[in-house]
């Protein structure tokens, strides 16, 4: 019960517990005398009563919109039979701005207009003049400007006299005035008259200061903090909704501390802070999903679109497009609309879908140019010139570039000019003055402000622009700047998955600088050249190994369960693609539905990521807990690239490392041996090299045709093969004979893009030679590069020596896995083989060999302070060229993907895969290297031996057990591997059977 008005007229204390009785969903849906009655009988039929609920209502509106507006709901129809009728208006008036939250907006004008005639019918101009504030901010949020400013205009006039006067009357009209001005800055902001809305913002700040209304007080705060962000003034607008959200939050008001997030996300995104950009909009975006606040929700969702997006995650960024998309067609807010098109068009251009990108940004494009934001719509200007010069179609990508910078050069929108100037840059590829005026004329305008990346992409620009010119001393100042700027700004992203998409699309300055070295060609510059390109090579692998990004994520319940859903669903359409294709494994890409469960997958975990349960565990476990371990990444630090000179020392006199790198269409490569440092270019073009690798595909392919084609023609397929790997040594490796010679040396090879794909131990060489071994001529393997060399193949020379200073296993101890089938009938004798050459081996059961049970033998051996030096795994093996993260080991239970094996405790151990294609991996841009090698060597293996194609049962199984023989004797992975192959040649001379396994990691 509470206390009727007293005679005062002072309003009853109304708590949560009684709106809460007063508003179940039974009440709401009873007849008007039954409310009335239950008001009663709590002694709120009154319009004090009445009132008392309105007020309670609007103060806890950013804590539950739906039950607030039940409340003005139930007063609305309740006022007129409790003889309050003079509440009906101002009930209708709150109704409309709940509406209005849930981005309603034509109900809530229409709500408002209820509202001012029913005020005007009662006499009450200054509710009347009240109904402009929620009138502004509606016609705002429909595009209709003009009208909005004219409605604010319309109400500081009518509340002029009133704000000369003095008393109560003085101060309700300053309220409104403030509430005026902060809407009028909302508009301005929106149609890009940011000087406007600032004044707007001053004036509200002032009224509500002077009147101590904190609340208020942080919402234009919050607002002036966009209109900062727009000019590029990042931090003092990350300032202001800081203090925003902390007022929000001392208030306890979720939503509204929601909004704040929101934009101190996109604020984050702009300085260059990905990772908490990110987390700070899934933060915000969490909290709108449990309200309905359509419209922030909105505008939330597109912000995170706008992220994935900078990050290149194009599948998250157009699931939030789509999102936001499907919000904004209902909502009506013309404004977010238009941007949720843009960034659309944006995301579906670099999927290559140009038609859908072109229409998308014709309709931001229409839609902002009807609203009249200039800046908006030349922002969307140059999206449709870098789509336009996707195209070829130069000459209208020129002219749209230059519709953009006329509609901004005229102002003071400074981030807008430098953004068009920089296009314009961009598009003047023949005319070197011109593109170095609009560079200029970019940095000048840019000025003092504090955004990273445009700066990155000015210095790049420029230094390319320099290198072109000869000026080679400039290039190289602008472009390390621009690698340093670029660095810092990964530096800001944890989780592995998040750099490795940034960097996609930024290595061009990468190649200018290793274009420049090259071209200077002093030995200090072949070494600058060697290191700019381990500086692109596995970087995230690198970054792995040292510590620098999340191995993994602590994973909570539901999203655990969601994840075991999907990955059954996961390993059943695995079974029916391995059995669909007779045994093979090879597909280029997989089903629509693998794709969708896969990308499902990834978004549990990066959602998980994203509220900041991140953890890296060391030795690949999970830390404890929900925040971060003490191996947390070191945010901004850049990996350290191998030292040379410590490299030299791991080759020894006898060993050489040949590092590969791809320019342009060139090949060419590094040689490092113990004394010098070669630089060999031109080898080969790309085309070439892909045209043969294409024939060596099918050279393997032939023997998915069935054994009796395969005996009657081996002799001619062995042939055939032959003049193909001749081919491709006389293209990559025939030319660094002369820096490396014939003389038998261990070869530490560092492919880089396609050339991943060549088995260089394997090309066929010239065996007549005068300086070939004459012991070696009529052996098996003789004419192949196996016979003259050991190969260690790795990532990157910087990966290479990590691994090679790692602490080995126990070497004495193994863990052997073998998953039987009747397509692979001699795995189980080769576990079984395996298994009795160690003193200690553990052999998971037939039918046991599933994932709870491999990750408990691994953690019970390290816990145990005796981890397994030796891991063999013989199974099927799955290689997805479209999605290699998830190329896949079949264990009992289901599939064992690349994720789940960068989380094995393997530290220090030789990995050795006996499964088809367990060594393919796929080159995304920014040269990182992904599948299964990638993920055994970031859980810590030292070593692994791991298969490039579909390998022949019988053959690996007699592989494998001559090289354990041959291994357990030297530790020398590459050299029993090599012995392995050439005795396995002398009973199956085509490399099909031999040629298929290859030693990566230390060697």
């Amino acid at each position: 019960m509470t206390t009727p008005p007293d005679a005062a007229g002072n309003l009853p204390e109304i708590d949560a517990e009684l709106v809460a009785a007063i508003c179940t969903p039974a009440t709401a849906a009873a007849t008007v005398g039954e409310q009335v009655a239950a008001l009663r009988a709590a002694n709120l039929d009154s319009a004090g009563g009445l009132r008392a609920l309105l007020a309670y209502a609007q103060a806890h509106v950013g804590q539950n919109p739906q039950l607030s507006r039940r409340v003005a709901q139930i007063c609305a129809a309740v006022a007129p039979e409790a003889g309050a009728a003079e509440v009906v208006p101002l009930a209708c008036y709150f109704q409309a701005q709940t509406h209005a939250m849930n981005g309603e907006f034509p109900t809530a004008y229409a709500l408002i207009e209820e509202a001012r005639a029913g005020f005007e019918a009662q006499g009450d101009q200054g509710g009347a003049l009240r109904t402009n504030l929620g009138l502004m901010n509606v016609l705002g949020e429909m595009g209709r400007h003009a009208e909005a400013v004219a409605a604010g205009e319309r109400a500081l006039a009518g509340l002029a006299p009133q704000l000369t006067a003095e008393g109560e009357g003085a101060a309700q009209a300053r309220a409104m005035a403030a509430g005026v001005q902060a809407n009028l800055g909302i508009c301005f902001s929106q149609i890009g008259r940011f000087d406007a809305a600032l004044d707007a913002y001053a004036a509200a700040e002032e009224h509500y200061a002077a009147m101590d209304m904190a609340e208020r007080e942080a919402v234009v705060t919050n607002n002036r903090g966009v209109t900062l962000l727009y000019l590029g003034r990042v931090r003092e607008a990350i300032a202001r909704f800081e203090a925003a959200a902390d007022a929000r939050a001392q208030a306890d008001l979720p939503v509204l501390r929601a909004q704040s997030l929101a934009n101190l996300g996109e604020a984050w995104l702009l300085l260059g802070d990905y990772g908490q950009a990110l987390q700070t909009l899934e933060a915000a975006r969490t909290v709108l999903l449990g309200f309905p606040a359509a419209a922030d929700l909105l505008i939330v969702t597109r912000k995170l679109g706008d992220a994935y997006l900078a990050l290149n995650l194009l599948d998250e960024s157009l699931e939030m497009y789509g999102a936001a998309q499907g919000l904004a067609t209902t909502l009506e807010m013309r404004h977010q609309h238009g941007w949720v098109l843009w960034g659309l068009g944006a995301a579906l251009a670099r999927t290559e879908r140009t038609a859908e990108a072109g229409s998308a940004l014709a309709q931001a494009a229409e839609l902002f140019a009807d609203i009249e934001n200039r800046p908006l719509l030349s922002s969307v200007h140059l999206e449709q010139a870098a789509l336009l010069q996707a195209q070829d179609d130069l000459p209208g990508a020129q002219a749209m570039a230059q519709r953009a910078w006329s509609l901004v050069a005229d102002s003071e929108w400074r981030v807008q000019q430098a953004y068009a100037a920089l296009r314009l840059a961009d598009l003047s590829p023949d005319d070197a003055a011109q593109a170095g005026q609009w560079l200029a004329t970019a940095r000048r305008v840019v000025g003092e402000l504090d955004l990273p990346y445009l700066g990155y992409r000015i210095d790049a620009r420029a230094g390319r622009l320099a290198l072109d010119g000869g000026d080679f001393a400039a290039a190289e100042t602008l472009l390390l700047a621009a690698v340093e700027t670029l660095e810092t700004l990964r530096g800001s992203v944890a989780q592995e998955a998040l750099r490795t998409s940034f960097l996609q699309d930024k290595t061009a300055v990468y190649a200018d600088l290793l274009r420049l070295y090259l071209a200077r060609g002093g030995e200090n510059d072949d070494l600058a050249a060697f290191q700019v390109v381990e500086r692109t090579q596995s970087r995230v692998l690198v970054e792995l190994l040292q510590g620098l990004v999340q191995r993994q994520i602590a994973i909570g319940d539901a999203d655990r369960q969601e994840l075991a859903a999907l990955q059954a669903d996961l390993d059943a359409l695995y079974n029916r693609l391995l059995e669909g294709n007779s045994g093979s494994t090879e597909r280029g890409s997989a089903s629509a539905a693998v794709v969708a469960l896969e990308q499902s997958i990834r978004r549990v975990r990066l959602r998980a990521a994203l509220r900041g349960d991140a953890a890296i565990g060391e030795a690949g476990e999970i830390a404890e807990g929900t925040g971060r371990s003490e191996h947390e990444p070191a945010a901004g630090r850049g990996p350290e690239i191998v030292d040379v000179a410590q490299l030299r020392a791991g080759l020894g006199d006898a060993g050489a490392l040949v590092a590969f790198f791809i320019l342009d269409d060139e090949i060419g490569a590094f040689v490092l041996d113990a004394h010098r440092l070669h630089v060999a270019r031109d080898l080969a073009s790309v085309a070439a090299v892909q045209a043969w690798l294409a024939r060596l595909e099918i050279q393997w392919a032939r023997f998915r045709m069935g054994t009796p084609f395969v005996e009657a023609h081996l002799r001619r397929l062995e042939q055939s093969a032959q003049r193909v790997l001749g081919e491709l040594y006389q293209l990559l490796w025939q030319p660094l004979e002369t820096y490396l010679g014939r003389q038998v040396r261990p070869i530490t090879l560092i492919p880089q893009g396609i050339l991943h794909q060549v088995p260089f131990h394997a090309l066929y060489a010239d065996a007549d030679a005068a300086d070939a071994d004459p012991a070696d001529i009529n052996s098996a393997g003789a004419d192949y590069l196996l016979a003259r060399h050991t190969f260690t193949y790795a990532p990157s020379a910087t990966v290479h020596l990590h691994c090679q200073t790692r602490t080995r296993a126990d070497l004495t101890r193994a863990l052997v896995v073998g998953v039987a089938d009747p397509q692979l009938p001699f795995v189980a004798v080769e576990a079984a083989r395996v298994a009795t050459l160690f003193d200690h081996a553990t052999r998971l059961p037939a039918g046991g060999a599933t994932l709870p049970a491999l990750r408990q033998a691994l953690a019970t051996a390290a816990d145990a302070a005796q981890p397994d030096g030796v891991v063999h795994l013989a199974c099927h093996g799955l290689f997805r060229a479209d999605n290699p993260v998830y190329s896949a080991l079949k264990l009992d239970d289901g599939w064992l993907t690349a994720v789940e094996i960068l989380t094995l405790p393997l530290a220090g151990a030789l990995v050795v895969l006996s499964a088809c294609e367990s060594g393919r991996s796929r080159v995304v841009p920014g040269n990182e290297l992904l599948g299964i090698p990638r993920a055994v060597l970031g859980a810590g293996a030292r070593t692994t031996v791991v298969s490039q194609w579909v390998v022949q049962d019988e053959a690996a199984a007699q592989l494998m057990e001559v090289f354990y023989g041959e291994w357990q004797a030297t530790h020398d992975a590459p050299g029993a591997l090599c012995t392995a192959q050439r005795k396995l040649a002398e009973t199956h001379p085509h490399p099909y059977y031999w040629a298929a396994f290859m030693v990566m990691g230390a060697g």
